[in-house]
């Protein structure tokens, strides 16, 4: 039967009735096995037994398994806001809060310009958070920036008096 593909065509014998319905017919290659016909073409199925119609009745073959498909894996996103953010202004408040509290006191004059810069963006940021049209994300950030500036500004004057009572305490002592 190698190479051969006669078995698939319909046999000679028999009404064209008789081959509209899937069932075990005899094979018409070897009589002595039963051939699936799926109603329309001779399958490969192929099992031991008489063609006479005797014994218990032969259930078709086994569906052939497919893969199934896979759904795609979907990860949950956040979805982006359309609403315009303050993020720059309340990150660029909280640098320059940062920069202020470290550099007030020893060297006021950075300190208080990072500081003088610094409160302006924190307090426009947190009125634009406090509006609807804008996005509420970041408010801690500028927040941050507010508190840190302000207590820069109160480094910088603790700064500028010390420094002005130290200069003056020298002068003082040496002449």
């Amino acid at each position: 039967m190698a190479g051969s593909t006669s078995w698939r065509s319909p046999p000679d014998s028999g009404s064209t009735e008789e081959l509209m319905t899937a069932s075990w017919r005899p094979d018409p290659e070897n009589p002595n096995q039963l051939r699936w016909h799926d109603g329309t073409n001779w399958t490969e199925h192929v099992s031991s037994g008489s063609g006479s119609g005797s014994g218990p009745a032969m259930s078709p073959p086994a569906a052939v398994a497919y893969a199934q498909p896979v759904a795609p894996t979907v990860y949950a996103v956040k979805p982006t806001d359309p609403r315009p953010s303050a993020k720059g202004m309340e990150i660029a408040s909280m640098v320059l809060g940062i920069c202020a509290l470290t550099l007030g006191f020893f060297c006021w004059p950075v300190g208080i310009i990072c500081a003088i810069v610094g409160l302006p963006l924190a307090w426009v940021s947190r009125t634009r958070i406090s509006k609807p049209e804008w996005s509420d994300e970041g408010g801690g950030q500028a927040t941050a920036g507010l508190v840190m500036n302000l207590i820069g500004v109160a480094f910088a004057v603790i700064g500028m008096i010390f420094i002005g009572g130290l200069f003056s305490a020298l002068a003082s002592a040496g002449g």
